[in-house]
């Protein structure tokens, strides 16, 4: 049977083969004798070069099979199924059972236990196949995981503290102490580096919703480009970045290196007038032309 876990107590018929819906805000691990499969898929634009995989692990958290495949050009919703059905297809293959599913797609969660009235053709499809996948489990719940598409600010503020700490701070301190076995000082270059890398989270946590626009109004999306419009969104990114590139360029100009201060200054002026000189020719009605720019900027910083 085909189960949709709500909460411990109590289920909600949802549809004739779905028992109960639930809803989770952060990652739990699964009861004992279960497994927990979590699927993700993304696209660096509308469409554009993308991505799908998962990750199977057991009741202590443990790592059991992990896969991901890349793709030439597809768009997000299209990466979020495909993801699904490739951990599907894993599972039957190893003959897995009493499967927990997470997703951090409303949308694919909807479409799957039948709320979602309408789909995009390119994926009805697949989401038949993955709901014809589902019957063939014995027992499987599914979670949504994250919806923090809707929460702009929190959507923005996860990147941002992803890209600009949790990776950069907490990589250093890893290494330092664990296993260079040194006490752990920041350096200067880690300091200044940190608030230039914040700039570019902030960045890249913008720029992304300014490819599909229209795909944020059809589906509820209260992105800050539906709401402060494109342009506005694209310049204050623009400027950003150039205030950044100027103030590496700054703190590099004061290096007692010689080498370093030419590399450095040279670099980011170059950085930041080839980014001037492509802003000049964005087109806002063309998304090939958006997502060119966001791979550019992904790709310089």
């Amino acid at each position: 049977m085909l189960k949709f876990a709500e909460d411990e107590d109590s289920t909600t018929a949802v549809r004739a083969e779905i028992a109960k819906v639930a809803i989770s805000i952060t990652w739990q691990f699964p009861p004992s004798g279960w497994l927990k499969l979590n699927t993700d898929g993304s696209a660096l634009g509308c469409p554009g070069p993308a991505g799908a995989g998962g990750v199977l692990r057991n009741e202590y958290g443990g790592f059991i099979y992990g896969f991901a495949t890349p793709f030439k050009r597809a768009n997000a919703i299209l990466m979020e199924c495909y993801a699904l059905r490739m951990g599907l297809l894993v599972a039957k293959k190893l003959e897995l059972d009493h499967i927990i599913i997470e997703v951090d797609s409303s949308f694919l969660h909807k479409a799957i236990i039948g709320e979602k009235e309408e789909s995009p053709s390119s994926v009805i499809a697949l989401i038949e196949d993955i709901k014809q996948l589902l019957k063939g489990f014995r027992h499987t719940r599914m979670l949504p995981l994250l919806h923090w598409k809707k929460k702009p600010f929190l959507a923005a503020a996860s990147i941002m503290a992803v890209r600009s700490l949790l990776i950069p701070v907490g990589f250093f301190v890893h290494f330092q102490k664990y296993v260079h076995l040194r006490l752990v000082v920041f350096p200067r270059s880690l300091i200044v580096g940190t608030p230039i890398m914040f700039a570019f989270a902030i960045v890249i946590a913008l720029f992304k919703d300014l490819q599909d626009v229209e795909g944020d109004r059809k589906f509820g999306y209260p992105s800050f480009a539906l709401q402060l419009g494109q342009e506005k969104v694209f310049r204050f990114c623009i400027s950003l970045l150039l205030t950044a590139y100027g103030s590496a360029a700054v703190v590099g100009a004061f290096s007692p290196n010689t080498f370093c201060k030419l590399v450095t200054v040279l670099g980011q002026c170059t950085l930041g007038f080839m980014l001037w000189v492509r802003a000049r020719s964005i087109d806002f009605t063309n998304k090939a032309s958006l997502a060119s720019t966001y791979k550019f900027i992904g790709q310089v910083s």
